[in-house]
C-alpha cells in the first residue's frame, strides 16, 4: 500500500499525490526557501541601514545594522523555516543580534562613539553569542558549524 505523501513514479522519484508529476526535490525546495529569505533579508537590511543612517548620520551603525539584519533574516530565519522541528534554532539565532545590539548600546552609552560601539558590538557580541551557543545550544552550534562548512564548499545555499 502506497503512503499518500510518499508516492513514486516508475523511476522511483516522488510525485505530487493526484497530480501525476514529480514533486520538487527537498533540497531544491530548501534552496528556494533560503534564496527567498536571503532576498527578503537583503531588502530589509538595506531599509534598516537607510533608517539607521537617517537617524544617526553615522556610517558605522548602518553597516552594523545591515550585517546583523541580513544574517538574522537571510540565514537564521531561513534555517528555522526549513527546519521547523528544531524550534530552539530560533532562540539560538536570536541570541546573536541581542548580544551584539546590547554591547553596541552599552558601549555607545559609555563612550558616545558609534564607530567604536559598532566594532565592539560585532566582536564582543559575536563572542558572547558563540559562548552562549556552546553553553546552552552545543548541538545546534555544532550543526550550524557543519552547515557553514558545507555551504562554503558548495558556494552558498
Amino acid at each position: 500500500m502506497s503512503d499518500l505523501f510518499n508516492e513514486t513514479d516508475r523511476s522511483g522519484k516522488g510525485v505530487v499525490p493526484g497530480l501525476g508529476r514529480r514533486a520538487p526535490d527537498r533540497s531544491e525546495r530548501t534552496k528556494r526557501v533560503h534564496a527567498a529569505f536571503g532576498f527578503v533579508g537583503l531588502l530589509v537590511a538595506i531599509a534598516a541601514a537607510i533608517f539607521a543612517y537617517n537617524e544617526t548620520s553615522s556610517i558605522a551603525l548602518p553597516i552594523f545594522v545591515f550585517i546583523f539584519v541580513q544574517a538574522y533574516i537571510g540565514r537564521g530565519l531561513g534555517d528555522v523555516a526549513t527546519d521547523p522541528e528544531k524550534g530552539k534554532r530560533f532562540v539560538y539565532f536570536t541570541l546573536q543580534p541581542i548580544a551584539a545590539f546590547g554591547v553596541l548600546y552599552l558601549t555607545y552609552q559609555w563612550w558616545g562613539l558609534m564607530w567604536l560601539a559598532a566594532i565592539l558590538g560585532g566582536v564582543i557580541g559575536g563572542a558572547l553569542w558563540a559562548l552562549a551557543g556552546a553553553v546552552f545550544f552545543p548541538k545546534i552550534q555544532q550543526e550550524e558549524t557543519e552547515d557553514t562548512e558545507r555551504r562554503s564548499k558548495t558556494g552558498g545555499l
